[in-house]
């Protein structure tokens, strides 16, 4: 794996069963690691985007916390809002 593809950008989807303590766990993670600290509801789960940082790392130091659902590569100017991260639509 490239030094490129180690800091891609990525989303960390969580479902409505990781509670907001678990989410707070994972933002003092991100902190931690230097990357940028932010926080979207989607329906009745939450999204933290990932950038700046070796994701692999970040995600492999992280054992002690809950698991994303899933995890989004971003792909294109409006990952936020795209199929990858809504796939039944908006």
């Amino acid at each position: 794996m490239t030094a490129a593809e180690a800091q891609q950008d990525l989303l960390l989807v969580f479902d409505e069963t990781v509670t907001r303590a678990d989410v707070d766990g994972w933002l003092r993670h991100l902190s931690f690691a230097g990357a940028p600290t932010r926080v979207y509801r989607l329906g009745a789960g939450h999204v933290l985007p990932v950038s700046g940082v070796d994701s692999a790392e970040l995600l492999a130091a992280a054992h002690h916390l809950p698991a994303p659902t899933r995890q989004v590569v971003r792909g294109g100017a409006a990952w936020l809002g795209g199929r990858p991260l809504r796939p039944a639509g908006t």
